[in-house]
């Protein structure tokens, strides 16, 4: 809603927007390459952490002075340190994604409210209009899941 405004304020044309959410309808095509790229960290943090944690449980008897608890226990620091920059970097990338994906939509409505000689509000009612079919799309595809099982 903002972004329209703001688009609204500086008087963007409707070939600008258009190619503003062109461009970041692409970038998002490549970010989600990059966003299983960034992911591995965090699945092998998640992964080595959960393996040391249950090879620790299994080690007799439960006491720190025991060497093979030692051992798991020391293992584990740079696997949680690998997992928790993979959240680190995974909560990035979600925020880099969802704000290109708002400008992509914010652009894409006020382009098509500008050609069609409306303003802010046909922009905002095109947005709301594309909130209402992702909605509604949404919940067929979880009807047909429904449907499957």
């Amino acid at each position: 809603m903002d972004v329209v405004r703001r688009m609204q304020k500086d008087k963007l044309h409707a070939e600008i927007a258009l190619q503003l959410s062109e461009t970041s309808a692409l970038t998002l095509q490549s970010m989600q390459k990059t966003v299983i790229i960034q992911m591995i960290p965090y699945l092998l943090g998640l992964f080595l952490t959960i393996i040391f944690v249950v090879m620790a449980l299994f080690v007799k008897p439960l006491e720190f002075s025991n060497p093979a608890l030692q051992r798991y226990l020391l293992l584990m620091i740079p696997a949680v340190a690998l997992l928790v920059w993979g959240l680190v970097t995974r909560s990035k990338m979600k925020f880099d994604m969802l704000s290109l994906n708002i400008l992509m939509q914010a652009s894409s409505a006020f382009a098509s409210a500008k050609m069609q000689g409306k303003g802010e509000i046909g922009a905002l009612q095109n947005l709301a209009e594309m909130k209402r079919r992702a909605a509604s799309m949404e919940k067929n595809s979880k009807k047909k899941k429904e449907q499957k099982s």
